[in-house]
């Protein structure tokens, strides 16, 4: 979909906006700071990292931990 930019710099109606973070920069927050909360889909074991992939609020979100982490499908996390 094209929108058109205005004089003033800003796109005429709602755009949604999608932005990435590294699966290797996430970060662990006190729980009063945490903002994002999903699902466990998947957990891919690889050795020296795991690679987890949620579901936080019907988007896919993946972060890569060290070491092996076993955590199951279906689990929440915050």
């Amino acid at each position: 979909m094209k929108r058109r930019v205005t004089d003033e710099g800003a796109v005429n109606g709602p755009v949604p906006h999608e932005f990435g973070i590294r699966p290797e920069h996430p970060w662990q927050a006190q729980e009063a700071e945490a903002s994002l909360s999903g699902a466990i889909l998947v957990t891919e074991e690889l050795g020296e990292t795991t690679i987890v992939h949620l579901d936080v609020g019907g988007s896919p979100v993946a972060a890569k931990l060290p070491g092996e982490v076993r955590l199951r499908r279906g689990i929440p996390c915050t």
